[in-house]
C-alpha cells in the first residue's frame, strides 16, 4: 500500500457518518473538566487513593491522532486498513490502564475468554469432533468502533453483579451454609470462585459501584459483605442533591418533585440524615397536585427517607436548581413553573446539624431564649451557620418576633442565610398550628465547616455590578469540594431586576464552577456580609449589628463541609 492509497483508506474510514462524526472543536478542554468532577466523585467513593487520584489527573493531555494499520495479508484488490487511535499522553491513557488492571482478572475468569488463536488451538484440543460439527469464522468490521458504549457498561455492570453473587456463594460454602443442591451454575470457572473468595478488597471494590440502599441490602447478606459494606458507607460523607423542573404544569397525583425523589432515592451513594427541600408554590395547590395536600405530600416523602432522616420542607414562590448530574451544570432560577430542589446532608464526622421550628406564643410577649439552647444555637462554641427561613411573617406581629429570634444570634460571629417563605410543610400538624407566624430552620455545627455569605442589594443592578459582589463572595477562598451555594433572592429580583434571566445564578456558575446552586425567590431575605473559616472571622468591623432583614435583595452563600471522608 503506498502513501496516496493509505491516506484514501483513511479518509474512507473517516468519511463513514456511522462510525464518525466531525467536531466543530476541540472537545479536550471539556473533558478533562469533566473527567476532574468524575476523579473527585470516584475519591469520594473510595474508588482509589490518593496516590491514584494525584496520577490518573492529566493537566496536559495530548490529543489522540488517528492511525490504521493495512491488512496487507487479506486477499482482495484493495487491502484495508485497521483503525488504531494512538492515546499516549491522551486524557483517557492512564485511566484506561486503571480501569484495565482491575477489569483484567474478571475477564479472565471468564468461559467465553479467549486470548489469540493459539489459545483456542489449545481450548479444543481435548474436544471430540463428529461429522454433524461445522467450523464458522467471523470477520468482524470496525469492531471498536462499532460497539456501543451503553450496551459496553451494561455488560460490565452485569458481570460485576454476578462476581458478587459467585463471591457471596463461594464464602457461604467454604462456612458450610449452601449445599450442594443450593449452587448456582455460572459463568466463572471454580478457580475463579476461589480467587474471589479470598479477596475481601475485591468485593469491596465492586460494592463501591452499589447506591446506598443496595450497599445496605448486601450488608445482609453475610458478615463479609457486611463488613466491607460498613467501610465503605463511613467513607461516603459527600452532601449531594436532587433536583427537578417542569415548564409545562400537568396534573398528577403528587408534585413531581415527590416522584423524581422515589427514583433518585434508590441511586444515592449516601444515607441521607438531613433532608433540606424547597419546591415551588404550586405543590400546595390542588390544580396542580390532584387530591393531595402538601401535608400529604410531605408524608409521601417522610415514608420514602430513612426513619431518623431529619425532614425541613419549605414552599416558595420561586426555585432555584441546579440539574442534577455534575456540579458543574448550569443553575436555573425558576420564578415560573413546577420545580423542586433538596439537600441531602448524610452524617459526616465532627458535624452536628440540628433542625429547629419555633412559633409565636400569642399568649407571651417575649421569646423565651432557652429554646436558643435547645437548637444549638445558644452556648455552642462550634456553632459556624444557621439557615433560618420564616414562614406566615405576612400577619402582625411577624416583624417584632423575626427580631425577637435573630438579635441573640447577631451577637455570634455565624453565618447567617435564608429568607421569607409561603409555607413550612408540615406532616401531621394541626391546622390552627400551620396558621401560625414561625421560623424554622437549620443549625450546622463543626470545627471543619467553613462559609461566607454577601448581601446584593439595590446597588447592584446588573451583571458588572453582581460580577463585583460576587468576587466578594470568592476572596472567602472557601474550598469548593464538599460544598453547597444558597441563593435566598427576592420576588422582585431575577429577570424583571435585570432586564435579563437567569444573571445572579450564572455569576455564581462563573466564580464557583463546581459548586452546586440551590435556593428560591421569596418575600424577604435574611443574611449579611460575613465569613467564617477556621480561626479566621471577618464581619461588619463596627459597633452595630448587622442588619439581618432585607427587601428587594439577594442572600449568596457558601458553606463547605469538610473532606468528604
Amino acid at each position: 500500500m503506498d502513501k496516496e492509497q493509505f491516506i484514501n483508506e483513511a479518509k474512507r474510514q473517516l468519511l463513514d457518518e456511522k462510525q464518525y462524526f466531525q467536531l466543530r472543536k476541540d472537545p479536550t478542554d471539556e473533558f478533562r473538566f469533566e473527567l476532574e468532577h468524575l476523579l473527585d466523585e470516584g475519591r469520594e467513593l473510595g474508588l482509589f487513593d490518593d496516590d491514584t487520584f494525584n496520577y490518573l489527573q492529566v493537566k496536559f493531555p495530548i490529543r489522540p491522532t488517528f492511525n490504521h494499520l493495512p491488512k496487507v495479508h487479506k486477499p482482495g484488490a484493495e487491502a484495508q486498513g485497521r483503525p488504531i487511535i494512538s492515546g499516549i499522553g491522551s486524557l483517557t491513557e492512564r485511566l484506561s490502564q486503571w480501569l484495565d488492571a482491575i477489569l483484567q482478572p474478571f475477564v479472565e475468569n471468564l468461559q467465553s475468554h479467549l486470548v489469540d488463536t493459539k489459545h483456542l488451538l489449545n481450548l479444543l484440543e481435548n474436544e471430540g469432533w463428529n461429522a454433524n460439527n461445522l467450523w464458522l469464522t467471523i470477520d468482524v468490521k470496525s469492531l471498536y468502533s462499532s460497539i456501543p458504549h451503553k450496551q459496553g457498561i451494561k455488560a460490565v455492570r452485569h458481570f460485576l453483579r454476578l462476581i458478587l453473587v459467585i463471591t457471596f456463594l463461594s464464602e457461604m460454602e467454604s462456612l458450610g451454609d449452601v449445599n450442594r443442591e443450593s449452587r448456582i451454575v455460572s459463568s466463572l470457572d471454580n478457580q475463579g470462585h476461589c480467587i474471589l473468595s479470598t479477596l475481601a478488597e475485591v468485593v469491596e471494590r465492586v460494592m463501591s459501584f452499589l447506591p446506598s440502599k443496595a450497599l445496605m441490602r448486601a450488608a445482609c447478606v453475610c458478615r463479609l459483605w457486611r463488613d466491607c459494606a460498613q467501610r465503605k458507607m463511613k467513607n461516603r460523607q459527600r452532601v449531594t442533591w436532587i433536583s427537578c423542573s417542569q415548564t409545562i404544569v400537568c396534573k398528577r397525583q403528587y408534585h413531581s418533585f415527590v416522584e423524581v425523589v422515589k427514583e433518585e432515592i434508590e441511586k444515592l451513594y449516601v444515607v441521607p440524615e438531613t433532608f433540606l427541600y424547597f419546591t415551588d408554590s404550586n405543590a400546595s395547590v390542588t390544580a396542580y397536585c390532584g387530591t393531595k395536600s402538601r401535608t400529604e405530600t410531605s408524608v409521601t416523602l417522610k415514608n420514602i427517607l430513612p426513619k431518623e432522616c431529619k425532614i425541613l420542607g419549605l414552599i416558595a414562590p420561586g426555585i432555584v436548581v441546579t440539574p442534577m448530574g455534575s456540579a458543574s451544570n448550569r443553575p436555573i432560577e425558576l420564578e415560573e413553573g413546577v420545580a423542586g430542589v433538596a439537600l441531602v446532608l448524610p452524617k459526616i464526622n465532627g458535624v452536628k446539624l440540628q433542625k429547629f421550628n419555633f412559633r409565636k406564643d400569642n399568649r407571651r410577649r417575649g421569646f423565651d431564649e432557652c429554646k436558643l439552647e435547645e437548637a444549638g444555637l445558644k452556648n455552642n462554641p462550634e456553632l459556624k451557620v444557621v439557615l433560618i427561613f420564616g414562614y406566615n411573617t405576612w400577619k402582625p406581629g411577624a416583624n417584632r418576633f423575626l427580631h425577637q429570634v435573630l438579635n441573640p444570634l447577631n451577637e455570634k460571629s455565624i453565618i447567617i442565610a435564608g429568607g421569607q417563605i409561603d409555607h413550612l410543610v408540615y406532616s401531621s400538624e394541626k391546622a390552627q398550628d400551620s396558621d401560625r407566624i414561625g421560623i424554622a430552620g437549620l443549625s450546622i455545627s463543626g470545627p471543619q465547616i467553613q462559609g461566607a455569605t454577601v448581601l446584593l442589594d439595590q446597588y447592584v443592578y446588573d451583571e458588572k455590578t453582581a460580577d463585583s459582589a460576587m468576587q466578594r463572595l470568592k476572596a472567602a477562598n472557601i474550598p469548593e469540594y464538599n460544598s453547597v451555594g444558597f441563593m435566598f433572592a427576592c420576588i422582585g429580583r431575577g429577570e424583571q431586576h435585570y432586564k435579563k434571566s437567569n444573571v445572579e445564578a450564572d455569576t455564581f456558575r462563573k466564580h464557583f464552577p463546581n459548586v452546586p446552586l440551590l435556593g428560591f425567590f421569596g418575600n424577604g431575605e435574611i443574611g449579611c456580609d460575613r465569613v467564617v473559616s477556621g480561626n479566621f472571622t471577618l464581619r461588619e468591623c463596627n459597633d452595630v449589628k448587622d442588619d439581618l432583614l432585607h427587601g428587594y435583595t439577594t442572600v449568596m452563600t457558601i458553606i463547605h463541609f469538610g473532606p468528604s471522608k
